[in-house]
This record gives structure tokens, C-alpha cells and sequence, in this order.
């Protein structure tokens, strides 16, 4: 709302006006200085006697130093293009005033100017301005309603083309139509107001002008109905679309009509660059280029038609937006397999995102990937995820793993593959184990080298060392005769991880799944054996075979049973119950449960010898 109150005046004008009005000012001066002429009076004001017919015409005096004053010449004429005339010539110098008896009668127009005549020879008088007896000064012409970066309005407006113009006086537009003087600015080439009083972010606000003179009886100039409005800018942040939605009202009357709206952004204290424009019917503008919580300030220009270096400027906006920041990234470190077979996998995201959930995703051919897990982002973002996954069979085969992360808008950002380390063992001869692994993918990561390890208990020990490139070995078994027979193996890959779009660089390993397997019971059975020579008892020899619920049983010719024994270590020295036995052939019966569960049974029969 306006308030009817004392504005304060303000000699702040548009630039382009301001500066164009000085150098005609200036360029006048210095060229009368330059032509040695005689500065003419300054008429300020002529007011017509209807009634007698008469027109009172009045000036200010000059004084001119290059010699003593001689009179004044008061020249006239019906039309602006003439001829003049010389209508008197006033020998006073401190005469200001005179009065030109029957001069409306029966012409009513007259054009006047004044010459000074001083004796300076060599100096040529100058013509003063030429007014017309206006009963008041023209209706100046608007310019623009700028405002600046305080949110102040700058009234702008050319001079009024009558040269006796004394004031003007400043209106307010009210919405219901009306106007209402606000101020008053002084002097011909005065032509801005500058106003500290209304605020401009609220409302489009109106501004027009009249011009007046200091004549007795004469009323200022009607106002100028071509009213200008300042441009009121608003805008909204959407925090999912990550846009400041500006809307802005037209501006009307500008001198030859808006060609199109500058939007000009000051983002972090940088300084203000134009973003973009729309057309003249377009009043709308996203603007994007931002971050979260980033200083913005924003402004729209209607650019004139006319002179496209005249834009009034709209009000400022500034905040500080909030929005939804997507993550920049979201990366995989590392897949590894636990030793109990369950697959361990690790990623970064963006710390800077505002992050609703992380989804990862599982394919058994890097392709199609369906969804397994969502963990939910439980504020405050943290730089590194973990997630066991139990529901893989890494001891089976290779799987593909991809990490989606969802913001709370449901933008989406997608890592690229990492794949895990699988690892098989098949026993492929007597005494030797092969086994082979599949390359480990991850993006970023640089392989150095392949460590294997079996453990046949004893705990696990490193037995190879692979440079890439290589995926198999066969590891050979003669040394561990002794043992039950149960070999265990994993493949460990070292590697360096670079991620080129963020500053993360890490040695790291990633194990495969842990595989078992048994090597198949081999067993020695001697066929002859002499309890009075070198091999004086029979029992077999057995290895990788760890055996329980063993058992040797000696049967003699008729089918019964001589010797029985249920420990390895214990054979038959060749006697029924202490006395030896005769020499001959006796069928045999081993039986026993190897490590890996399997029923193990030998027949046979050994010769007894006797020396």
C-alpha cells in the first residue's frame, strides 16, 4: 500500500539518461566557452491574460564578464520555425520581467526566446531557449522502474521539453486506479526519484510523473497516463526436480515494448551473470545450475525494444535453496567371500547426498540382475555400506553384484558391476588335487597378484603365489600320506582400487569361497606274509583314509572265524587263539568308514607261509 507520507528525493537516475542529458549539458558549455559568445538569460516562465489579452514573460538574469551590459532582446514569433522577431529590447539589467500587451489577440500562440547584447567585441550573443506560452510544461516522458540490489525503486524519466519546468512531482499508482503524489524533484535535468519507502518484493508497484513551473497561477502538467509498473519477481524451490521456479509480472510501456526478459543469477557471492532469457510473453524461468544451500540472488530485465541497452531490472531474490542433492557416485570396494561361504560386500556413496535407501542387486551373468536386499540410509550419512549375503551359493558359482542408491525423491544412481572370486577342486589323479578360479572384476581395481591357500589341518598356509592371468594349479598330495585326508582351499586376489571421480584409493583383497574335499581311501593289502620271516603280520596299509568303526576279520578254510580286530594299527601275527595256525590260504574282510562318510569293504584272501 502507499503511504501518503514525505518521500525522500534522491538524485539517482537511470545511467544512460543521466549521463547523455550531462554531456549535452557539458558539451554546451564548452562550446560557447570555445566560440567567445554571450550567454543568453534563462526565460523561467510565461503566463497568459486571457482576459486583457497580454503575456507576461519572465527570466532569470546572466551576467557576462567580457564587458558592460548593453540591453536585452526579446525575439517572438506564432510559429516554432518562425520568422522572429525583435518584439523589445530592454536597456535594465535588472529587469526580469515584461509583458506583451495584446499579444493574444487574435493569434493565441507565441514562441519566444531572449539574446543578451553586451559590449564584448568579438563575441557573439547566444540565443536562449525557445518556450512556448504553455499555461504549463509538457508531460515528461517515462523511462523505466528499475530496482537494485537493496530492493529500492529508481524511478526514471527523460526532461520535460519545456524549458521552464521547475519541479516535478512524483505519483504513486494505487491498485484501485487512482494516483497520489508521493514527492517532489527539483530541476529540469532531475530525472529520477529514488524511493525509500515501498517495497517493490510485495507488489508490482506504479510510478508516473508531471512536470511544473514556478509561474504565478500556472498548474503543473497533467501526469502521464503511460504508467510503469515495476517487475515483481517471485520463485519457489522444488527440492526433487532441483529447480528455483521463478515467475515474474509484465512490464508495460516500455519504450518500444519488452523484445524479451534477461534472468540474471549471483550464485555465491561471484557477481551476477545473465542465465538465460525467455520472449517477451514468457514469464517463467527454471533455473538449475545449483547446489544444495548455495548463496543465490536472482533478478529478471526487461530489455526495451527501442535501445537494448535500456533494461529495467525486477526486484532481487535470494536465498538459499534446499534441495534434494543427488549422490555423484556410488561405488563398490570390494565383494569377498567369508569363510563360512557367505558373500561380504562393501561401497561408498556420496556423503553429500541426501540418501533414502541402498538396493543391491545380484546376477549370475553380469546381465540380468534381480533385486535382493534394500538397506535402508538411516541419517547421518556415512561414507562406507557393508551386506552380508546369505542367500548366494558362492561355493557354487560366481555372482555379479550392482549397488543402486535412492535418494528421498527416488532419483537413482547406479554402480558399476563387481564380480566375486569362485573357486573349484576336483581331485583328478592319486595324490593330486587341480584346482582353477574365475578372474576377480571390479571397476577400478588393479590386480597384482593371486594367493592360494589349503589347510589340511593344520591350519590354513599360503602354498602359491599367481601373477593374473593365471587360473588354475594342481597341487600334489605325497607329502600329507599321514593325514586324514580332508584338503580345504581358497584363492585370495590383492589389488589396488582407484576411482577416478573420487578421491579413494585403498590396497585391498577379496577372497573366494572356501572348497573341500576328500581324497578317496587307498588301501594296501599284502597277499602273503610270514610270521617267521620279514613281514610277520598281516594288516593293511591305508591312507587319506582316517577310518572309524574299522574292523579286520580272519576266516579259516571252513568259514569261521580265526581273528578279529578293530584298530588299525593291530594285524593278524598267523595264529587261532595263540597257537599258530598251518600254512595256507585265509580269506580276509576289511571294513571301514572312510573321512568322507563313505562304507569302505575289502574281501580278499592272504597266504600264510611258513619257513
Amino acid at each position: 500500500m502507499i503511504k501518503q507520507k514525505k518521500y525522500c528525493t534522491a538524485s539517482k537516475s537511470n545511467s544512460i539518461i543521466k549521463a547523455f542529458a550531462f554531456l549535452l549539458l557539458m558539451s554546451f558549455v564548452v562550446f560557447q566557452t570555445q566560440a567567445q559568445t554571450i550567454l543568453a538569460p534563462r526565460l523561467t516562465c510565461i503566463v497568459n491574460d486571457f482576459v486583457g489579452g497580454n503575456v507576461s514573460i519572465s527570466w532569470e538574469n546572466v551576467n557576462n564578464p567580457c564587458g558592460p551590459f548593453v540591453s536585452y532582446k526579446l525575439y517572438g514569433s506564432n510559429t516554432k520555425a518562425g520568422p522572429y522577431t525583435l518584439i523589445t529590447t530592454i536597456a535594465s539589467q535588472a529587469q526580469t520581467n515584461f509583458v506583451h500587451t495584446n499579444a493574444l489577440s487574435p493569434n493565441s500562440t507565441w514562441f519566444y526566446y531572449m539574446e543578451a547584447d553586451f559590449n564584448c567585441p568579438g563575441f557573439t550573443p547566444a540565443q536562449s531557449d525557445t518556450i512556448q506560452n504553455e499555461s504549463n510544461p509538457r508531460v515528461p516522458q517515462i523511462v523505466s522502474v528499475d530496482v537494485d540490489s537493496t530492493n529500492h525503486v529508481t524511478f526514471n524519466w527523460l526532461p520535460s521539453e519545456s524549458p521552464q519546468t521547475k519541479f516535478y512531482i512524483v505519483y504513486a499508482y494505487l491498485p484501485n486506479g487512482g494516483v497520489v503524489p508521493i514527492d517532489t524533484v527539483y530541476g529540469r535535468f532531475n530525472t529520477s526519484y529514488y524511493d525509500l519507502i515501498e517495497d517493490p518484493t510485495q507488489i508490482s508497484l506504479g510510478y508516473t510523473i508531471s512536470a511544473s513551473d514556478s509561474c504565478p497561477g500556472n498548474q503543473p502538467s497533467a501526469y502521464n497516463t503511460n504508467v510503469h509498473y515495476s517487475t515483481l519477481l517471485t520463485a519457489s524451490v522444488s527440492r526433487c526436480a532441483r529447480e528455483i521456479k521463478l515467475k515474474w509480472s509484465k512490464y508495460v510501456n516500455l519504450a518500444g515494448g519488452v523484445i524479451q526478459y534477461k534472468v540474471f543469477v549471483n550464485k555465491n557471492l561471484t557477481g551476477y551473470v545473465e542465465v538465460g532469457t525467455t520472449d517477451s510473453n514468457t514469464t517463467s524461468f527454471p533455473y538449475t545450475d545449483f547446489s544444495d544451500n548455495d548463496s543465490i540472488c536472482i533478478t529478471v530485465a526487461a530489455v526495451s525494444g527501442a535501445d537494448t541497452t535500456l533494461m529495467a531490472k525486477s526486484n532481487f531474490v535470494c536465498m538459499r535453496p534446499s534441495i534434494v542433492q543427488p549422490p555423484d557416485f556410488v561405488h563398490i570396494t570390494r565383494v569377498s567371500v567369508t569363510p563360512d561361504n557367505i558373500v561380504e560386500v562393501n561401497w561408498i556413496t556420496d556423503t553429500n547426498a541426501e540418501l533414502l535407501t541402498h538396493e543391491v542387486l545380484a546376477s549370475n551373468d553380469c546381465r540380468s540382475y534381480q533385486s535382493m536386499f534394500f538397506q535402508k540410509v538411516i541419517p547421518p550419512n556415512v561414507l562406507q555400506y557393508t551386506l552380508l549375503d546369505s542367500l548366494e551359493k558362492p561355493q557354487d558359482n560366481w555372482t555379479c553384484y550392482r549397488i543402486v542408491a535412492f535418494d528421498s525423491c527416488q532419483g537413482t544412481d547406479t554402480s558399476t558391476h563387481a564380480k566375486t572370486i569362485n573357486l573349484y577342486a576336483e581331485l583328478t589323479d592319486y595324490y593330486e588335487i587341480k584346482v582353477d578360479w574365475n578372474d576377480y572384476e571390479l571397476d577400478g581395481a588393479t590386480i597384482s597378484r593371486y594367493n592360494l591357500y589349503r589347510n589340511y589341518g593344520a591350519g590354513w598356509q599360503k602354498i602359491r603365489t599367481f601373477l593374473p592371468g593365471t587360473n588354475d594349479f594342481r597341487d600334489s598330495l605325497y607329502q600329507f600320506l599321514s593325514e586324514t585326508g580332508e584338503f580345504c582351499y581358497y584363492i585370495e586376489a590383492e589389488y589396488t582400487l582407484n576411482l577416478p571421480d573420487v578421491p579413494y584409493t585403498a590396497n585391498l583383497t577379496s577372497t573366494s569361497n572356501v572348497v573341500c574335499l576328500y581324497h578317496r581311501p587307498i588301501i594296501y593289502i599284502p597277499n602273503a606274509f610270514s610270521p617267521n620271516g620279514v613281514n610277520q603280520i598281516f594288516k593293511p596299509t591305508i591312507y587319506f583314509g582316517d577310518p572309524a568303526n574299522y574292523s579286520l576279520t580272519i576266516f579259516n578254510r571252513y568259514g569261521g572265524k580265526i581273528f578279529e580286530s578293530t584298530s588299525p594299527s593291530v594285524g593278524w601275527d598267523g595264529t587261532d587263539a595263540g597257537k599258530p595256525v598251518q600254512q595256507g590260504g585265509y580269506a580276509y574282510l576289511i571294513k571301514f568308514i572312510a573321512a568322507d562318510g563313505t562304507n569302505v569293504e575289502r574281501k580278499g584272501v592272504v597266504i600264510l607261509i611258513r619257513n
